[in-house]
């Protein structure tokens, strides 16, 4: 991304407009990824904990018998 900000710099102002949206479009987009992936992390530790759970109530059952 930053390789976009430096050719806007250093070229002439459309094809440096050009790269500089194109940066913004990949940041947007990287965003956009982490947030997925955090939301998909949340998920899992939800399934997980529910795993747990499940465990413990098996423990629980076969200390009682």
């Amino acid at each position: 991304m930053i390789i976009f900000l430096f050719g806007f710099l250093l070229t002439d102002k459309l094809n440096g407009f050009i790269m500089l949206l194109l940066f913004f479009i990949a940041l947007i987009f990287s965003i956009v990824l982490a947030f997925e992936k955090s939301e998909e992390k949340t998920e899992e530790d939800k399934l997980l904990e529910k795993v747990r759970k499940l465990e413990e109530k098996i423990e629980d059952v076969e200390k009682a018998d």
